[in-house]
C-alpha cells in the first residue's frame, strides 16, 4: 500500500493510543465552530477490518459530548460509497449511529475519488488508515475535511505471557477435521474439530506444528496476532531409506493413465480386462463391463450408451458421476449426468476389437487427468491401436496424436454455495463468511467474482477489488486480476490495475507491455503507441520475441490512428501496416513459470514450444522480465482444426493464470478479439485450451 501526499489544505490528525487523556484534551470542535450539521465517513474497506474500534467510539462519543443538537450524515465508503443515512441527534444521543458502525461490513479496495463528487459544506469526520489502493489525482481541497486515524492495535505487553491462539485449518476442499495442532518440545496440543476450528494456549514466539495425513506438516512461529489459520498442502511423509534385497523376478506390468507401469510399484489398485475376457455375445462395451469390476455399475441395457456408467463412491462437486472415457489415449466427450443422459461416442468399437480395458479410481490413480478423472477413468485399447500387435489392422498412421485433457476449470465447494442462491444478499453474507475461511488467497476473490459476474452482482467488484487490496505487491496477484476484467471487457477497469503493477514493478517490460496493450483496447492509440516505443527503445530488453511483438503492435497501432498515420514523427517503418489472418498472444501471470506450448495443425503435424527452465526462450524473456508467447497463423496455412495444447512441467504454490488472446484479421479494420482465461495449477497433464477453425 502506499501512503497518499494529502494536499496542504486538508487538516489530518495522526492520533496515538498510548496517552489517552492527552488523546482526547484536543479541542476537537475548534475546526468545526459548534456545527448543527456534521457529515462522518467511515472507511469499510478490506484493510480497515482490524480497525481499533473502540478507541473512534471513544472519540466520537468524547465528541458529541460537544455536539448535543443537530444533523448527521453518515457515509461508508470502500472505492465508492456504499452506504448513506441521516440521523437527527437530540441531547446527544448518537447511539444508532454507533450501533450502525459497529455492524459495518468490511470488504473492497480503497480509493478516495468519489469524494470530488462531494461539495463537503458541511464539517466532516474522515475516519480512515489513508492507505489508497487506487491512485486518485489528489483530495479534495476543502478545509472542512479533518482526517482520523486510530488504526494502530494494541500489542501483547509481557511477551512471556499465555494468550489463546486459535484458527482455521482448510484444504481446497474445505474445512479440515482430524489435524493435530501441538506445540514444538511440549506435549501440549489439541484436534481440529468438524469445521476444522482449534484452540491452544500458548505464548508469543512458540512453534505451533501442525500435522494431518496425507498432508506436508507445517510449522508456524506465533506472532502477536492471535489468529493463525493454515491452508494444507498435499504432500507425502518421508521414510528413513531402507535397503532390501532380493532375487529378481519377472516385473507384472498394468496400464495406468501414464502408460505401463510396475504394478507393485504404483501404490494403487487398478483393474484390468484383458481382450480374451470378453466374449463373443459381447455387443457393446458397457455389456463387457457389466459384472467384471468391482465396485462399478454398467447397466447391461446401456446398449452403446456408455453415461449410465457409475464408479461407485466418486462424484464430482457438479454433480456429474460418469468416468472419463480415454480410448486409445485421446479422451472422449464427457457425459453430464446432472442433465438427460447423454451418449459418449463408442457405438463405433467392436468389442472384438478390444485389447485391454482398464478401470481407474481414486486421486493416485487419475491425477494424470485432472479434474477430469475425479469421476474415475476408464482406459480402453484396441487392438488396431496397439503397434506391439504386429497381426492388427490399422489404417491410421503409426504417428500417434497427442494426447490432451479438454480444459475445464476446477470448482472450488464454496462456489456451488454460490451459485444456488438466486437472492443476492444472501449470496453476499455466504461469501462473507467463506471469506472468512478462504480469503487469504487471491483466487478465491477471482472464482468468487466469476460467480457474481454471472449473476449480475451490484457487489462484483467489491470482491474482486480485494485483490488489489490485499495482494498489491503480488504481481501474479494482479495480473490474474487484470486478466478477468479482460474477458469482461471492463478494460478501464483493467488500466487501473496494470497501472499499478506499473507503479509497484517500473522495470519490468510485461508491465509496460501490458499498460501499452490495454491503452490499444481502450482506443487511446496515442498513450498506447508512446507506451510502446518506450519498451521497443530500451536498450536493456533486447528479447528477439518481444522486438517482433511490438514490431505488430506498433503498425497495428499506427494504422487505427489517423493522426498518427499524418504525423512526420512517427517512424517511417511502423506505418507500413499489418495483416495478419490469426494472431494469438499467450500471456501467464507468474513470471517463472515452466510449461509446454503444443500446436496441432488439421493434418495432425504438431509442434512443441518448450518454455522451461532450461529453454533459450526462458532465458531470453526472464532477462527482460517478460512473459508473453505470440504466434500466427498465416495467409497460406492448411485450413481446417488447429489445436493449442497446453502443460505445466513444474510445481506451482499457487494456480498459475493464463491470457489467451485470439485476434482475427489483426492489424485490419475488421480486427476481431476474444480473450480467454484459464487457471491450471496441475503439472503434466496436456491441456487444450483453444479448438480454431480457420
Amino acid at each position: 500500500m502506499r501512503l497518499v501526499n494529502f494536499p496542504f489544505l486538508v487538516v489530518v490528525f495522526i492520533l496515538s493510543l498510548i496517552n489517552s487523556n492527552s488523546l482526547y484534551s484536543q479541542d476537537k470542535t475548534s475546526s468545526v465552530a459548534n456545527p448543527t450539521q456534521l457529515t462522518l465517513a467511515w472507511d469499510v474497506s478490506n484493510s480497515m477490518s482490524n480497525r481499533n474500534i473502540q478507541a473512534e467510539l471513544t472519540y466520537l462519543n468524547d465528541y458529541f459530548s460537544k455536539f448535543q443538537r443537530g444533523q448527521v450524515s453518515l457515509i461508508k465508503f470502500n472505492y465508492r460509497e456504499t452506504f448513506r443515512k441521516t440521523y437527527q441527534i437530540e441531547n446527544s444521543d448518537w447511539e444508532a449511529i454507533s450501533q450502525e458502525l459497529i455492524q459495518s461490513t468490511y470488504d473492497g479496495a480503497t480509493s478516495f475519488g468519489w469524494m470530488k463528487q462531494e461539495k463537503f459544506t458541511n464539517p466532516t469526520l474522515v475516519f480512515s488508515d489513508a492507505e489508497e489502493t487506487w491512485q486518485t489525482d489528489g483530495l479534495p481541497k476543502n478545509i472542512h475535511l479533518t482526517w482520523v486515524n486510530l488504526t494502530e492495535q494494541p500489542k501483547i505487553i509481557n511477551e512471556n505471557c499465555i494468550v489463546e491462539y486459535k484458527g482455521f485449518v482448510y484444504s481446497e476442499k474445505g474445512p479440515v477435521e482430524g489435524v493435530s495442532v501441538r506445540l514444538k518440545d511440549s506435549e501440549r496440543g489439541v484436534v481440529t474439530d468438524s469445521s476444522g476450528f482449534y484452540r491452544i494456549a500458548a505464548k508469543k514466539g512458540d512453534d505451533l506444528i501442525f500435522s494431518h495425513l496425507g498432508s506436508q506438516g507445517k510449522v508456524i512461529k506465533l506472532t502477536d496476532n492471535l489468529q493463525v489459520d493454515l491452508m494444507l498442502e498435499k504432500g507425502t511423509i518421508s521414510l528413513k531409506e531402507v535397503t532390501v534385497t532380493e532375487k529378481k523376478r519377472n516385473e507384472e506390468t498394468v496400464t495406468t493413465g501414464y502408460g505401463q507401469e510396475n504394478k507393485e510399484k504404483i501404490g494403487y489398485a487398478v483393474t484390468t480386462i484383458k481382450g480374451d475376457d470378453i466374449t463373443a455375445v459381447e455387443t457393446n462395451i458397457s455389456s463387457a463391463l457389466a459384472g467384471k469390476v468391482a465396485g462399478m455399475n454398467a447397466a447391461v441395457d446401456n446398449g452403446p450408451d456408455m453415461s449410465r456408467v457409475v464408479i461407485r463412491g466418486l462424484k464430482s462437486i457438479n454433480l456429474s458421476s460418469s468416468p472419463l472415457i480415454v480410448i486409445d489415449g485421446v479422451p472422449q466427450n464427457r457425459s453430464d449426468t446432472s442433465e438427460e443422459f447423454k451418449d459418449i461416442s463408442t457405438r463405433h468399437i467392436d468389442p472384438a476389437n478390444i485389447a485391454e480395458i482398464t478401470v481407474l479410481r481414486g486421486l493416485a490413480a487419475t491425477n494424470r487427468y485432472g479434474s477430469e478423472g475425479g469421476n474415475g477413468v476408464i482406459l480402453i485399447t484396441t487392438k488396431t491401436n496397439s503397434f506391439n500387435n504386429p497381426n492388427g489392422q490399422s489404417k491410421k498412421s503409426k504417428k500417434k496424436a497427442p494426447e490432451f485433457v479438454e480444459y475445464e476449470a476446477e470448482a472450488p465447494f464454496y462456489l456451488s454455495d454460490l451459485q444456488v442462491l438466486e437472492n443476492e444478499e444472501e449470496r453476499y453474507e455466504k461469501y462473507l463468511a467463506y471469506k472468512e475461511l478462504f480469503g487469504n488467497t487471491a483466487d478465491f476473490y477471482i472464482n468468487v467474482y466469476r460467480v457474481f459476474k454471472a449473476k449480475n452482482s451490484t457487489h462484483v467488484f467489491d470482491v474482486l477489488s480485494n485483490v488489489a487490496e490485499l495482494f498489491g505487491d503480488d504481481v501474479s496477484a494482479l495480473n490474474a486480476m487484470a486478466y478477468v476484467l479482460e474477458k469482461n471487457k471492463d478494460f478501464e477497469s483493467a488500466l487501473q490495475v496494470y497501472e499499478k503493477i506499473k507503479e509497484n514493478f517500473p522495470n519490468q517490460a510485461q508491465s509496460l507491455l501490458n499498460l501499452a496493450d490495454i491503452q490499444y483496447l481502450n482506443k487511446n492509440y496515442k498513450e498506447a503507441f508512446n507506451q510502446y516505443l518506450v519498451v521497443r527503445n530500451n536498450k536493456n530488453w533486447d528479447s528477439y520475441s518481444l522486438k517482433k511483438q511490438l514490431m505488430n503492435s506498433l503498425k497495428s497501432t499506427v494504422s487505427k490512428d489517423k493522426a498518427l498515420l499524418n504525423d512526420g514523427n512517427t517512424p517511417a517503418f511502423t506505418k507500413n501496416g499489418v495483416s495478419i489472418p490469426i494472431r494469438i498472444v499467450l500471456e501467464w501471470s507468474q513470471y517463472d513459470t515452466a510449461f509446454e506450448l503444443q500446436f496441432v495443425d488439421p493434418g495432425n503435424n504438431y509442434i512443441n514450444i518448450g518454455y522451461t527452465k532450461d529453454s533459450e526462450q526462458y532465458a531470453e524473456n526472464r532477462k527482460s522480465n517478460y512473459y508473453t508467447i505470440e504466434s500466427v497463423i498465416e495467409e497460406g496455412s492448411p485450413k481446417g482444426l488447429w489445436l493449442a495444447n497446453l502443460k505445466l512441467t513444474e510445481e506451482t504454490s499457487t494456480p498459475v493464470y493464463f491470457k489467451i488472446q485470439l485476434f482475427k484479421n489483426f492489424g485490419t479494420p475488421n480486427e476481431t478479439l476474444e480473450t480467454k482465461v484459464i487457471a491450471i495449477n496441475q503439472t503434466d497433464v496436456n491441456y487444450n485450451f483453444l479448438k480454431l477453425e480457420y
